[in-house]
Formats: structure tokens, sequence, C-alpha cells
């Protein structure tokens, strides 16, 4: 997939290759993921699914930032965007 989207003020590009889809667990792989908003980029790889049953996805995916920090697109989703558990 790539998409990008250019504002008057903003701009965006979302890029990112389906290696596999499991159509009994809904799990995706994911590679050469990544996104830049404005100049700032994140990348991201691995397996989008909520493979630990919370209701939080993304546990699997890690995502890497310009500076070389790495967390999961679930821990971003629960501490910098306030997602919440379901267990």
């Amino acid at each position: 997939m790539n998409v990008k989207l250019d504002t008057r003020n903003h701009a965006a590009r979302l890029y990112f290759k389906i290696t596999d889809w499991n159509e009994n667990t809904g799990a995706i792989t994911v590679q050469n993921g990544y996104l830049t908003v404005d100049g700032k980029t994140v990348t991201f790889a691995g397996v989008l699914d909520d493979a630990n049953g919370n209701c939080v996805p993304g546990e699997n995916l890690t995502l890497t930032f310009a500076g070389g920090q790495t967390m999961s697109l679930e821990a971003y989703l629960i501490q910098k965007l306030g997602a919440s558990p379901c267990r």
C-alpha cells in the first residue's frame, strides 16, 4: 500500500507491504512499512494482530523512530494515545 496526502499545511506518506494474511486469526504480516508526517518518519514491521487478546492490536508489530527508539504498536497506542485494554 502506498498513500500520499498533501494539504495546505501538512504532508504525509504511508507505505507498507503485506506479505501474509491469516484468514482464521486476522493476523496481517507487514514489511518495509513507514509513515512520514511533515518530514518525521517512523518505520514498522511485524505482525498486526491481537495475539494476547487485550483488545489493543500491535504487540507483534515494532515501531522504530528516527532516534532509534523502538516500541510495539500496542505499547504506543496504550502509552501515547490512551487506548484501554479490555483485560
